[in-house]
């Protein structure tokens, strides 16, 4: 992971990454990073399970779907991006899910949760985050 250097690290696990992107002092979102379930499925289908698996997220009640795609496949990689705005435990926020799928199947998930008055702060580096990610090699 090769991130802006506004993501400063909060909490670093065997099972995820949290980051705060911090400017002037000032919160603008939180992600976190955690691997996920390889797969042979195709993308299409990987897809809609992502999506399926993000309402299931504890606390998290979604209103509106913002943007739900496919973003560009890079380094023997691609990147399904699904974006929402809800509450997460009663505190409207925009959440935007990434699913990093390595050529071989291994996956990566980033959430990036910001509340709505942050997203233009935001900007792209959650999708900038997510692209950030990179898989070893593996022997």
């Amino acid at each position: 992971l090769n991130q802006d250097r506004d993501w400063h690290t909060v909490a670093h696990t065997d099972s995820h990454l949290v980051l705060r992107l911090v400017r002037s002092g000032e919160l603008i979102a939180q992600a976190t990073i955690t691997p996920w379930k390889k797969t042979e499925a195709k993308p299409d289908d990987a897809a809609k399970e992502f999506v399926a698996a993000t309402l299931k997220q504890p606390g998290w009640t979604p209103s509106q779907v913002l943007s739900s795609d496919a973003m560009a496949s890079e380094k023997n990689r691609t990147v399904f991006r699904h974006v929402a705005q809800g509450k997460q435990d009663e505190i409207e926020v925009v959440q935007s899910f990434h699913l990093i799928t390595a050529s071989d199947g291994r996956r990566v998930v980033v959430t990036c949760v910001a509340r709505p008055e942050m997203l233009e702060k935001l900007g792209s580096l959650d999708a900038a985050l997510a692209g950030a990610v990179d898989f070893p090699a593996t022997k």
